[in-house]
């Protein structure tokens, strides 16, 4: 959450965005769920639905950059009949255009990088080049940040087999202090 809460705001801060927003994909619902923005949103994101399913929900900007796989552009959000579900709230506060990046590591998409403008037909070439490269580092670190958490729950689990074997379990080093002992250890060592 802080990682892309942080993402959005710098990306809002150093180019003036309208609105910058993640969201990451429910894989059971197919439901996008925002779970970080900055810039103008008032409510926008809670008046709209997003889904990456075959739903006109899914067949929007965002639905069709993750299942694509490729940015989707959106150059007059007024005139693009893919953008009606969320026309109304859109234009109600000024978004024009808007891009979404899927979040993507080595075949595994995480959710979308989307960003709007006032506008229309704001994004250049070059400006995706750059959220691409932008939205590779987010899907790269969200990949690390998973790699982290399994790697946890292992050594957790294995602590905890460990801990509750009745053998003594030890590690000590080369001078012979303890550095790590388990349950049984201190129950018929008193350590």
């Amino acid at each position: 959450q802080k990682l892309l809460q942080r993402a959005c705001e710098i990306l809002n801060q150093t180019r003036d965005y309208k609105l910058v927003w993640i969201g990451l994909i429910e894989p059971e619902s197919k439901d996008v769920l925002p779970i970080a923005q900055a810039g103008f949103e008032e409510g926008y994101l809670k008046s709209i639905k997003i889904t990456w399913d075959d739903s006109d929900t899914g067949k929007g900007p965002t639905g069709t950059a993750i299942k694509t796989r490729k940015p989707v552009i959106m150059r007059n959000i007024s005139n693009d009949p893919r953008y009606k579900p969320w026309r109304k709230e859109a234009i109600e506060r000024g978004y024009n255009s808007s891009v979404a990046i899927p979040l993507v590591y080595e075949n595994r998409v995480f959710g979308a990088l989307n960003v709007y403008e006032a506008c229309p037909d704001a994004f250049d070439e070059e400006e995706i080049d750059l959220l691409v490269e932008v939205a590779m580092d987010i899907a790269f670190a969200l990949h690390n940040i998973e790699i982290e958490e399994e790697k946890k729950r292992t050594e957790d689990f294995l602590q905890n087999i460990i801990d509750n074997t009745s053998d003594l379990v030890f590690t000590i080093d080369l001078e012979g202090n303890f550095l790590s002992i388990n349950r049984a250890v201190t129950e018929q060592m008193g350590y």
